[in-house]
């Protein structure tokens, strides 16, 4: 069953959410990645503070996200980029120094091979982030204040991904452009895309994601904040990320983690939240003119009552005691105008689901055509 809805420049179509998993305790930030034709999905278990390597349940889908299987624990990952058809390599989201200079980062990899009836095979080897201009903030314990959370894209013959972190003295995040030519275990500092000072927010620029316009453009949207009076920023680069426009606002588009993908039948999407889940489709080529989809009101239309999310930035009700969901979504296209998105829903807020209760991971396959006059 499909549910359509029609906007002046694209028709979309959503199934019904479907819940892949469910679990008490920790189990939240669902992310999506794609070895060959298997999906992976990984759920972090343990609680949201800085700690070096998380812990995530792992999910495999060998039919484009009809059904899933629990794997083996993995380490969780934001970020992915292809080796082998079918093996990927999972970067770390956390950071250690590599030497006492603190302008290069390190920590382990997940090498992650799939096979359709076996569980994925995993083996470690360091990532590296290197030749950043200035010493990087002490973070958490013995760590450095650089963070990958953002996708990875190809360009010509190396990889190019987005991360975000402080240098020292500096108490606003900013994002930082990396490139990589060995299928991303090194990764060179290429350019900053925007600086947290520049922003003029306390929290400056942070979580991204990056997609590649028709006319060969880098468009890079980014977090500067969370809540409903925060929006999205977005830069753009002319020359494969050495230079980035000045931050521009999105006004009434945010706050938190947002996810950009482009279809091949030319729909850019933007997806994210906080309050509220949401998606954009910019049909112009160059991610100006959006137009709007609640995707967290079409999930309250169809999921049982219990499984409500908060559907707007205008709703508020009185019931609802806590956060329903981090708001943190995961894309993935399935073909030329299909794609899957995958969000959380918490029984119990930010704090731990206690027993008897479950947080929920959901998936909903979405179909997007331009609409023909």
């Amino acid at each position: 069953m499909m549910r359509h809805y029609e906007f002046e420049r694209f028709e979309l179509s959503a199934a019904l959410p479907c819940c892949i998993a469910e679990q008490d305790g920790y189990f939240w930030f669902p992310k999506l990645h794609r070895c060959d034709g298997t999906l992976l999905c990984l759920v972090a278990t343990t609680a949201d503070v800085a700690q070096g390597e998380w812990p995530a349940a792992c999910y495999q889908s060998t039919d484009a996200g009809t059904t899933w299987t629990q794997t083996r624990e993995m380490h969780y990952s934001h970020a992915s980029v292809p080796q082998k058809p079918d093996q990927l390599l999972l970067l770390p989201y956390e950071f250690w120094p590599l030497s006492d200079r603190r302008q290069a980062a390190r920590a382990l990899g997940q090498h992650c091979s799939v096979g359709r009836e076996t569980d994925p095979q995993v083996s470690f080897e360091t990532v590296r982030f290197l030749e950043l201009p200035r010493p990087l903030s002490r973070y958490a314990d013995a760590e450095v204040c650089l963070l990958s959370s953002a996708n990875v894209l190809r360009l010509d013959a190396e990889w190019i991904t987005t991360v975000y972190g402080r240098f020292e003295n500096e108490s606003a995040f900013s994002v930082w452009c990396f490139v990589s030519l060995d299928q991303g275990l090194t990764w060179h500092y290429r350019s900053t895309v925007a600086k947290g000072e520049a922003v003029q927010t306390p929290e400056g620029a942070s979580e991204s994601c990056m997609a590649t316009l028709p006319d060969g453009r880098l468009l890079c949207i980014y977090r500067i904040g969370s809540g409903a009076k925060y929006c999205y920023a977005k830069s753009y680069s002319i020359d494969a990320g050495k230079t980035w426009t000045e931050s521009e606002l999105m006004p009434d588009m945010g706050s938190v983690a947002p996810q950009l993908l482009m279809l091949d039948n030319g729909a850019l999407i933007l997806a994210g939240g906080r309050p509220g889940l949401h998606l954009w489709c910019s049909w112009d080529g160059s991610g100006k003119v959006w137009e709007h989809w609640d995707l967290g009101a079409h999930h309250n239309a169809l999921a049982a009552e219990n499984v409500l999310l908060l559907a707007s930035y205008d709703e508020a009700p009185e019931q609802v005691a806590h956060v329903q969901s981090t708001h943190y979504l995961s894309l993935i296209g399935l073909s030329e105008n299909e794609l899957l998105v995958c969000y959380d829903w918490l029984s119990n807020g930010w704090q731990a689901a206690v027993p008897g209760h479950k947080n929920r991971v959901f998936t909903l396959r979405i179909r997007i055509n331009e609409r023909k006059a």
